[in-house]
């Protein structure tokens, strides 16, 4: 079953110059699943795309390379229901397939097709990968801290007593 007959859309969006000419594969990929490829100046451009909070539908996403065995990592699902994830690409083509699991008990699954072949990044491209890589860092930190602060908070609830004269 194919996302879109799951009734499932999948978005993508491009940022900055790299948003301007997305790969042909990405735009086929969205096109078949029923979504758009919007170009975004700013982060808050995403909110006016969706109709409502996605995310509550989708319990589970599976990403994963079949012909390698590689399996995504670190996936994340926001709000509006986009997702990212790590992939493992290996050199020449890799078939990546998607799995949604959706609380409609609907199972949707599609997949693209991408060739990759290594090359040196130029300098503006890694500045953009270093600054992704700090946000995501800047991300993982703050999660660390907020459930550190929970689990503060946790405790001390557990050891509140009351003292009577």
């Amino acid at each position: 079953m194919s996302l879109r007959s799951a009734g499932i859309e999948l978005h993508t969006f491009g940022f900055g110059v790299p948003g301007a000419s997305p790969p042909p594969d990405l735009l086929e990929f969205t096109g078949s699943a029923g979504g758009v490829y919007r170009e975004l100046r700013k982060l808050s451009d995403v909110a006016r795309v969706f109709r409502g909070d996605v995310a509550d539908l989708i319990r589970g996403i599976e990403i994963y390379n079949p012909d390698s065995g590689d399996r995504a990592t670190d996936i994340a699902l926001s709000g509006d229901g986009s997702f990212s994830g790590h992939l493992v690409l290996h050199e020449g083509r890799n078939r990546i397939q998607v799995r949604l699991d959706t609380s409609l008990q609907v199972l949707g699954e599609d997949g693209l097709a991408v060739d990759f072949v290594r090359r040196e990044l130029r300098p503006w491209e890694l500045l953009v990968e270093l600054e992704r890589l700090q946000g995501r860092n800047r991300d993982l930190f703050r999660l660390i801290q907020h459930e550190k602060s929970l689990r503060r908070s946790d405790f001390s609830k557990q050891v509140e007593f009351q003292i009577d004269p």
